[in-house]
């Protein structure tokens, strides 16, 4: 097969940049296939795509679970609704009959712990990481349920064998990794959206600049010099020859400001008293540093240490969050978020976007 016959897709989506450098440096046809998938296998990605494998196996596996929990607890469910026909002195209905009750009993406990774990976890990321009560004791209630009547059933009608510990152990398993499945699922959409904002803002934040890896949101329909068009026969149902459709790939990563301004930028974000220099970031650093040691053994406040976690994550990440030679002042509520959740996106999208208000333009 000819390079002609590749699929052209993965030529669209790799930056053109990138593969003019291969075609110029590498003759063979086949290195240069080769070289240009592993570039887009290990090219930095977003985090849709680097953990689209997690979410897909939460999200396939979540259900097998539940019905692995329901299978174990169905021997048990079909004993207790026995024994509760029996001690009611009623005449007992065929075994049939007992079992399906059993099942349908099981099935709307399985539903309801499936429907309050993804109203848990929605309001969860929806409220800054905050459970609400009476939602976690619903889940508790269902889980509770699904945990004690599955362990129960493995542990009974195993007769305590040593088969019964690994019957008690698989049913723990299994209820855990419902509520990580879950967890798993909402947290990849959480975080998955945040990329997407970081993405809308950056772009939009950026008219005098274009990112190889980024589509252009300004011009969608315009052609650069050096994009590549798609092709469709059909626009929204109707036949119509779409002549240039465009991601924006450029052979060169940034297009550079014009110097006075860039020069102006530069000049007026060091006098800004909102704004750090690096000499300043160290400053704060050992003023932390100081306080925690002071406490001695005790260390420092929750404050000091959030303060001190935040102005590291600044100094080690200084190269890609300064422009022109400062950052700008992050509010304290961006910072307790950073050290509450490990989630630097926020703090990051908060800082591009500040950076991008150029003076002058």
């Amino acid at each position: 097969m000819s390079r002609t016959d590749k699929p052209k897709s993965l030529y669209v989506r790799a930056s053109k940049h990138a593969s003019n450098i291969i075609n110029h440096y590498v003759q063979d046809r086949d290195i240069q296939d080769l070289a240009l998938e592993c570039y887009m296998d290990k090219r930095p990605k977003t985090y849709a795509e680097t953990y689209k494998g997690i979410y897909d196996l939460s999200r396939n596996t979540k259900w097998i679970f539940h019905f692995i929990s329901g299978l174990i607890a169905w021997a048990f469910m079909q004993f207790l609704l026995s024994y509760f026909i029996t001690a009611m002195g009623v005449p007992p209905p065929p075994p049939l009959l007992i079992w399906v009750n059993a099942a349908f009993v099981l099935a709307l406990a399985e539903y309801g712990q499936h429907k309050t774990l993804n109203t848990l976890w929605k309001v969860y990321f929806q409220d800054g990481r905050k459970f609400v009560p009476s939602l976690v004791f619903l889940v508790a209630l269902f889980s509770l349920f699904s945990i004690v009547s599955s362990g129960y059933s493995a542990y009974y009608f195993l007769d305590d064998s040593q088969f019964a510990k690994i019957g008690v152990a698989l049913s723990l398993f299994v209820e855990t990794m419902i509520v990580v499945n879950s967890y798993n699922i909402h947290n990849y959409r959480y975080k998955t959206a945040l990329t997407v904002e970081m993405i809308n803002d950056y772009t939009n934040a950026h008219p005098n600049s274009n990112n190889p890896l980024v589509p252009n949101f300004h011009h969608p329909n315009k052609l650069g010099h050096s994009e590549t068009p798609l092709h469709s026969n059909k626009v929204n149902g109707h036949n119509k020859h779409l002549k240039e459709q465009t991601f924006n790939f450029r052979p060169n990563p940034v297009i550079t400001m014009d110097k006075e301004v860039k020069s102006l930028k530069k000049n007026s974000r060091k006098t800004d008293k909102n704004a750090w220099t690096k000499t300043y970031l160290n400053g704060r650093i050992s003023t932390y540093n100081r306080r925690i040691e002071k406490r001695g053994e005790k260390g420092g406040t929750d404050t000091q240490k959030m303060q001190k976690h935040f102005l590291l994550f600044l100094k080690d990440n200084w190269h890609d969050l300064q422009d022109g030679g400062v950052v700008p002042d992050v509010p304290n509520d961006l910072r307790k978020q950073f050290y509450q959740t490990q989630n630097s996106q926020p703090i990051r999208a908060y800082i591009a976007e500040q950076n991008s208000q150029t003076v002058g333009v």
